[in-house]
């Protein structure tokens, strides 16, 4: 293996370790001043979809599946799996550390949806093929 190609990797590791650190103190430190407000119904659920999408997308860019063949599909359900984990983690976080935020279930599955949307929409990309090992 190339410097160059364990280069990348690391870097790509590292972007979306990054980028967990990000929505942990964006989630657990309390906004200053006046609230970030859209004037859209459920916006900020939305927002909580999109950040862990995006958590998932570059959990499974940070760490591509083995070559050989392999489509990911355990990769994806283990990746998708720790991004909702780690969502819920910072929401729970949130309900016990005395910063002024709390716990919310609704917010929670709105960071699972958003996780389930970007496996949902990268095996539709690869067109829902399964391995020959899972296939019926």
């Amino acid at each position: 293996m190339s410097e160059v190609h364990v280069f990348q990797k690391v870097l790509r590791a590292l972007c979306a370790g990054a980028y967990a650190l990000f929505l942990a103190v964006v989630s657990i430190v309390p906004a200053s001043g006046a609230p970030f407000i859209i004037p859209l119904p459920h916006a900020d659920k939305a927002f909580h979809a999109a950040g862990y999408a995006v958590l998932f997308l570059l959990s499974r860019w940070g760490f591509p599946a083995a070559a050989g063949g392999d489509v990911g599909w355990r990769r994806d359900i283990i990746m998708g799996s720790a991004c909702v984990l780690y969502g819920m983690a910072l929401e729970i976080a949130q309900g016990i550390l005395p910063f002024g935020r709390e716990f919310s279930l609704a917010d929670a599955a709105a960071n699972a949806a958003g996780v389930l949307l970007a496996l949902a929409a990268t095996r539709f990309r690869r067109g829902l093929r399964l391995p020959s090992s899972e296939r019926c």
